[in-house]
């Protein structure tokens, strides 16, 4: 046996759920002469192990979930997204984490450690998601 099948996982490659809820908008919605853009939120469940170096896997694994695997996220190009842990959900928006870059989501990781909680929401707008290559 090797000596790395033998080490226990660390409490950083864990397993943890994400909830990750996709805006998506359709085509224009017409009320009274004003147009407005119909979102419907489409909603998939993510199993991953999250570390401070596997943002931009993460944010693909995002993508493939959804079917969006013709979207590549790169070092220069990524989306942002919004998380909430469970705790904070019943309480005020205000409570949520907007992760635009590498060093929000370390920030979201160690939160993720510190206190292991259940399943997470991640909220991704598909505009953003359209402006990938």
């Amino acid at each position: 046996m090797s000596l790395l099948s033998q080490s226990p996982t660390p409490d950083a490659e864990k397993l943890h759920s994400f909830m990750i809820l996709l805006s998506v908008y359709g085509p224009k919605k017409k009320e009274k002469g004003k147009t407005t853009p119909k979102a419907t939120m489409k909603t998939k469940e993510l199993t991953f192990a999250v570390n401070d170096t596997n943002y931009l896997n993460f944010l693909q694994h995002v993508l493939d979930k959804h079917g969006l695997g013709q979207y590549r996220v790169s070092s220069s190009k990524h989306f942002p997204f919004k998380f909430v842990l469970p705790k904070a959900q019943s309480q005020a928006i205000s409570n949520v984490i907007d992760v635009d870059n590498e060093v929000d989501y370390k920030d979201m990781v160690k939160r993720i450690c510190s206190i292991h909680p259940g399943p997470m929401k991640i909220y991704v707008k598909m505009k953003y998601v359209e402006k990938l290559p």
